[in-house]
């Protein structure tokens, strides 16, 4: 498929889910990328305290270092392996907080999360087989118990008063990016950005799909600004998950 047929076919399937909202996304010859205006955001809303809940190896933390983001990061990554990774990588910077947990909508000592062969698939829920017929290596190949959270209660406990901060939260969780907004709920409306991934079909069991996330989203004063498709079947071209930037329109930028 050639590329421009490939942007045609995914902008119709995001507008489809938009019309819903009464929204329509238009591409012009001025379009800007996904990263250049999500660099763009973090500088006009003066963003100093970002929450980077799906961490994994740390390739979103590494990108705000390289456009020498210095303010606060507190990351949560559940799988002890590679949150051991983080460490080894990040421990020299004293603005990084790095938390071993998942992060949900329920507070639990002990919850089950599925490792996968590539980690970046690894998730509390099962994979389903369209996941893997698109990416064979996010297979699960073993389990381990973890910390579940909630952002709400975390804010709590370590007395992060989110009203006095510009606060960007990132949430890549394999299909559990619902649960993380449900336990965000008491200080989203304190929260300017959301940087969150958005599935179009069911990739794991029992997730919530894009047009049901973007619904608390906007429910919440929280408009779609951008969008990235990121995960798509290579076969017939299908995007299958993207990138969605959210700002709150309610939130002001605190100088």
């Amino acid at each position: 498929m050639k590329i421009s047929k490939f942007i045609d076919s995914t902008k119709s399937q995001i507008n489809e889910l938009l019309s819903k909202f009464g929204y329509e996304i238009k591409l012009n010859n001025k379009k800007k990328s996904f990263n250049l205006v999500f660099n763009s955001l973090i500088k006009e809303k003066k963003i100093n305290l970002v929450l980077d809940i799906g961490a994994n190896e740390g390739s979103f933390i590494s990108y705000l270092l390289k456009n020498n983001y210095k303010e606060k990061i507190i990351a949560f990554e559940p799988l002890l392996k590679v949150y051991q990774k983080l460490s080894e990588k990040f421990h020299k910077y004293p603005n990084i907080i790095l938390e071993n947990c998942a992060v949900g909508n329920i507070n639990l000592e002990n919850i089950e999360i599925n490792i996968s062969k590539n980690l970046v698939s690894s998730s509390v829920l099962n994979i389903c087989p369209s996941h893997l017929n698109s990416e064979p290596d996010s297979t699960y190949t073993g389990s381990q118990k973890t910390k579940l959270i909630t952002i709400n209660d975390y804010a709590k406990k370590n007395n992060i008063i989110f009203k006095k901060q510009n606060t960007l939260i990132k949430i890549d969780t394999q299909g559990f990016e619902y649960e993380v907004l449900l336990g965000c709920m008491d200080i989203s409306n304190n929260v300017s950005l959301i940087n969150i991934e958005l599935s179009l079909i069911k990739l794991y069991e029992n997730q919530k799909l894009m047009h049901e996330i973007m619904k608390i989203l906007y429910d919440n004063n929280f408009v779609m600004y951008h969008f990235s498709p990121v995960f798509r079947n290579l076969d017939n071209g299908q995007v299958l998950q993207v990138d969605g930037l959210f700002v709150n329109t309610k939130k002001q930028t605190l100088i």
